[in-house]
């Protein structure tokens, strides 16, 4: 099933988390009148769609939802899941003003509402409530920092490629995996991951558009709530590989290679047996 989502002007990313929600819950009511299965459902997004898909995940884990409404698993490619910090790097990037990203929340005031990041993160008492706190440090202005940040990026990513080329890290078809354990809670969790599906975070080392060491960020916070969470890094894959890895035959040679590793990832996951 490919769904898709109302675009702003004409919804705000409330409305569009409801558009997700929406979807899903036809899925998997309709599932098995289509020859489905209602208990194996994967949820796919990618970027936006990402992020979208996680905050479904989210309103449907810590909501009131009745029993079944989740997917069994999600994989999530390229996302972003700290809306302000995102917007910060499209800032230096000078993008900010011709992204609806910010309009489309409502606001920079609002997106801390709507980032899974800052959602999950755990209050400083290990307690269990959900509170908007921020993974690190960022504030409105804070140019230099997010420079910084960029910088220290390009630098991580000439390393991460450079290990991946000499093998040093386990990879998978040139791609380079991180597992959780079981996905029991943790301390800080309270038993939150209980509630979600198993969650794949795909990214790839040439993405410029959203670093791919947000989702290995976004891992950490996840299985401190205990969630079932696995990340995949690709290491020649760029923002729209994700995408075009659709289109069979339409890339080059090395292009192709890439779009092969994906489809076969996702296709495993698909397919895998929990």
């Amino acid at each position: 099933v490919v769904s898709t989502y109302n675009f702003y002007p004409d919804a705000l990313v409330g409305d569009q988390v409801a558009d997700v929600n929406g979807a899903l819950d036809w899925v998997l009511e309709h599932a098995e009148s289509y020859g489905g299965c209602r208990s194996n459902v994967t949820m796919v997004g990618h970027s936006s769609g990402a992020h979208l898909s996680m905050m479904s995940l989210l309103t449907r884990a810590l909501g009131a939802r009745k029993p079944g409404a989740m997917p069994r698993s999600a994989v999530l490619m390229a996302g972003v899941y700290d809306i302000f910090r995102h917007y910060q790097y499209e800032s230096h990037r000078g993008v900010n003003s011709l992204s609806a990203m910010a309009r489309a929340m409502g606001g920079i005031g609002k997106m801390k509402e709507f980032s899974p990041a800052v959602l999950l993160s755990s209050d400083e008492d290990g307690g269990s409530a959900v509170v908007l706190k921020r993974t690190r440090s960022t504030s409105v202005g804070s140019a230099e920092a997010v420079r910084q940040e960029i910088r220290e990026y390009e630098k991580e990513r000439a390393k991460l490629k450079e290990r991946l080329r000499a093998g040093v890290e386990e990879a998978h078809s040139q791609s380079s995996t991180h597992s959780s354990g079981s996905g029991g809670s943790s301390d800080n969790g309270a038993g939150a991951g209980d509630n979600f599906p198993q969650i794949h975070l795909f990214s790839g080392v040439h993405d410029d558009v959203v670093p791919h060491y947000w989702s290995s960020e976004f891992l950490e916070i996840l299985q401190e709530r205990g969630v079932d969470a696995r990340s995949v890094v690709f290491d020649d894959a760029a923002h729209l590989d994700f995408i075009a890895c659709f289109n069979r035959g339409e890339g080059n040679e090395k292009q192709n290679d890439v779009f092969n590793q994906i489809r076969s990832n996702l296709i495993d996951i698909i397919k895998s047996e929990q």
